[in-house]
């Protein structure tokens, strides 16, 4: 991810932190996310939030945690230390918990990871980073351990919308309601990924991969690595099958 990406968010830091989700990116985070935390109820987990802003996810995943027994150390990265300031002021300070300005890419990761999830991060990524930070993010995680991405589709109706009008040169004009003015410059250099791509990336370089799911704009991608054959204690949901994954769109 580029400096001027970061420059960016630093820019936008406090218009970020007032934005609300939709209910689709509600339910797919918790459909993904916090279902497979829960999977660690009354044990404990090493987790990863990739892209963590400004710290509404986080909390919530930690606020999870706490009301379901779960012993977790987490850590948030972001590229923008403005973003990463404003999460350790709406988090404040919490046991296990690191926040971290750095590159997805570079930054120091704890060994051995439970999960790793990314969220509207990999809109930022070429097809080639993407693959480079799914391979990193394997060598890191435990046997069975999962990787989630959530985003919005390159073949989804926003996507569509959204490549219409950089190239007809109205970005930030809302020709189709896509990118407020203030956001232009950021927006502008948005693609979002390529879930197909992904998810065939992913099965090469060695992760099980369970059915997208997808609510309104957003897909979610879960990726898991191999169990090994002697693991037997640990929790269900690092042992679930693909065929168990819920795919239907939520309403």
């Amino acid at each position: 991810m580029n400096s001027d990406v970061a420059r960016e968010y630093d820019r936008l830091a406090n218009r970020f932190a007032d934005w609300r989700p939709s209910r689709h990116f509600e339910a797919i985070f918790e459909e993904t996310v916090l279902a497979t935390v829960g999977g660690y109820s009354g044990s404990g987990l090493n987790l990863l939030d990739a892209g963590c802003g400004h710290g509404t996810w986080l909390g919530r995943v930690l606020d999870f945690a706490a009301a379901n027994q779960i012993d977790i150390a987490a850590t948030g990265v972001d590229i923008s230390e403005r973003r990463i300031a404003i999460a350790r002021s709406q988090i404040g300070l919490r046991t296990g918990l690191t926040l971290l300005c750095g590159d997805l890419g570079q930054v120091p990761l704890a060994r051995p990871l439970d999960i790793v999830y990314s969220a509207e991060v990999f809109q930022h990524l070429s097809d080639r980073l993407q693959v480079d930070l799914l391979r990193r993010w394997l060598d890191v995680l435990k046997p069975g351990g999962a990787v989630i991405v959530i985003d919005k589709d390159r073949r989804s109706v926003h996507s569509i919308k959204a490549e219409v009008q950089k190239r007809t040169g109205r970005i930030g004009r809302r020709l189709l309601g896509i990118f407020p003015e203030d956001y232009a410059r950021l927006f502008a250099t948005i693609r979002y990924p390529s879930f197909t791509h992904m998810v065939r990336a992913g099965k090469e370089i060695g992760f099980r991969a369970n059915p997208l799911l997808r609510a309104g704009e957003f897909t979610a991608m879960k990726l898991v690595k191999p169990a090994l054959a002697s693991s037997i204690n640990q929790p269900s949901s690092i042992k679930e099958e693909a065929g168990n994954y819920h795919t239907d769109a939520i309403a």
